[in-house]
């Protein structure tokens, strides 16, 4: 990881770019959580809990800093599935490797650890800085994940900000168990300022972050949240009430991954009357790779529903509104929501 055939070298381009990746996935997935893991001198260390708090795994970055010895698949392997084995059915289970070797110097056969993964539906993904390795592929092929190797600076981290999203979710067919829909408690607690002179009572209440401690908490006001359940304090959301264990998001961040659940779907392509197959031919393309795709016919005069702008390039199958392909973009990729649906 030391090598500098990647600007600067290739541990301070992973950090620099894990840093972007943390910031990007928790606003992206904010009731997703994260925990990091080095690999260094045939072991696996722990540089930040499973966890949802963003300050946290920032700082635990600088435990990744120093790079030495050789890299433990194995080891890393077993230290994420007895994290995420606890993770509940209803969400996805996920490991990335950030990976500079070509060998891995294992206690014991990796592949008893690949089928545990599989059995936990696991997904493992692997980017690679050097050449191809056939392990870290057979590894990605048996638990659906994804194996690439990344070019250059710019190509590593267009892969790396590719998981961001979360995947599909796959059902084995030889398995006869189906995914159950479970309600999870949750909780909207109320946010405070600290420190308040008509809040006395609240600024009592314990919690075990030291901020918020009344020996070391400053005289200046902090915020925090107040459990609904228990009536405990909590410094950040989302988290785990650290008292009843009960799950605090806001409202907001129950939104953000809304569109993960129930995606805009993808809008049909159309072909101006007037102009024919002079016009929109790249979505002609793609809607000849795929039969029952619908293709509609409309008047060169038909404008864009949000912008109102011409030409169209799609409809949605919902509501029928038609769109520029700018607009199509700006709906899949930011907005998330159809404008003709609301």
């Amino acid at each position: 990881m030391s090598s500098r055939d990647m600007s600067p070298t290739r541990i301070e381009l992973v950090l620099g770019c894990v840093r972007e990746f943390i910031s990007d996935f928790f606003e992206q997935n904010p009731l997703s959580q994260l925990q990091l893991v080095s690999m260094r001198d045939g072991l696996a260390k722990i540089a930040s809990p499973l966890s949802g708090n963003s300050a946290l795994h920032q700082k635990g970055l600088q435990d990744c800093l120093s790079v030495s010895g050789e890299v433990s698949l194995k080891n890393a392997l077993s230290v994420a599935v007895s994290s995420l084995r606890t993770v509940p059915k209803y969400g996805t289970r996920e490991v990335l490797i950030i990976m500079g070797s070509l060998t891995s110097c294992d206690p014991e056969y990796l592949i008893p650890t690949v089928k545990q993964m599989k059995s936990l539906n696991i997904i493992c993904s692997i980017i690679g800085l050097a050449a191809e390795v056939y392990l870290c592929k057979r590894i990605c092929s048996k638990t659906q994940g994804e194996y690439r190797v990344s070019k250059h600076e710019a190509h590593f981290r267009e892969l790396l900000m590719n998981h961001i999203p979360p995947p599909k979710v796959f059902q084995e067919k030889e398995k006869s168990e189906t995914v159950v829909a479970t309600f999870v408690q949750m909780g909207f607690p109320v946010k405070y300022l600290g420190r308040s002179p008509d809040n006395k009572d609240l600024c009592d209440l314990s919690c075990p972050c030291p901020r918020h401690n009344t020996a070391n908490a400053p005289e200046a006001a902090v915020s925090f949240c107040i459990c609904p359940r228990c009536s405990s304090k909590q410094c950040t959301l989302p988290s785990s009430c650290s008292v009843c264990g009960l799950t605090l998001v806001s409202a907001y961040d129950l939104a953000q991954s809304y569109h993960h659940l129930f995606p805009v779907p993808y809008f049909n392509p159309c072909v101006l009357e007037d102009e024919g197959a002079q016009q929109n031919e790249e979505d002609l393309i793609l809607a000849l790779m795929d039969d029952s795709t619908p293709v509609a016919k409309v008047p060169s005069s038909t404008t864009c529903y949000a912008c109102s702008e011409t030409p169209v390039a799609s409809s949605c199958p919902d509501c029928c509104k038609y769109f520029c392909s700018d607009c199509d973009s700006f709906i899949h990729n930011l907005l998330h929501n159809c404008p003709g649906c609301l």
